[in-house]
């Protein structure tokens, strides 16, 4: 969450370095926020052979955003040094948040939850690629209250990891 602000506070870095820190900073989201939901999701059932597409299908869709993005954020950047203020698309980060509050109704819907995860998958991977979809940029507060509600939702996640 906060490798952008600290990213920021090396001046000297040169132009390679910067490009090969967004680089490396996709593949890192790609793994984290496209692959390992979709192995969670494996995980939790979706194995028959009629998920494999989609859960691939997820995994191209955070592809496809992080990519856009890199391009779009270039481009940006060489127009204007104004900060981003919001993006377009749903940002493959997000779901850091949300499947993990997803997965806090694993033991109430019981054998529903993988549809549940699947369907979520399948609506988050619509939303990175929807252009017209516009999320407003964390910023300060937002990112400290946003830290608070993971570390809430990684305890209650825990809990009930403890409680089955």
């Amino acid at each position: 969450m906060f490798d952008g602000k600290v990213a920021s506070t090396k001046k000297n870095r040169t132009e390679s370095q910067k490009k090969f820190g967004i680089q490396l900073d996709s593949l890192s989201d790609l793994v984290c926020f496209g692959i390992l939901p979709v192995a969670i999701g494996y995980s939790v059932g979706l194995t028959n052979w009629y998920f494999i597409p989609f859960l691939g299908l997820f995994v191209l869709a955070a592809l496809i955003r992080l990519a856009y993005f890199n391009v779009m954020e270039e481009q940006r950047q060489k127009e204007t040094s104004e900060t981003r203020k919001s993006y377009n698309g749903m940002p493959v980060t997000t779901v850091s948040g949300l499947l993990p509050l997803i997965y806090c109704f694993r033991v109430p819907t019981g054998d529903y939850f993988r549809y549940i995860y699947f369907a979520a998958l399948m609506i988050f991977g619509l939303a990175f690629l929807l252009k017209k979809l516009t999320i407003k940029k964390a910023g300060g507060r937002l990112l400290i209250l946003i830290s608070i509600l993971g570390a809430l939702i990684l305890a209650a996640v825990v809990a009930l990891m403890f409680l089955k």
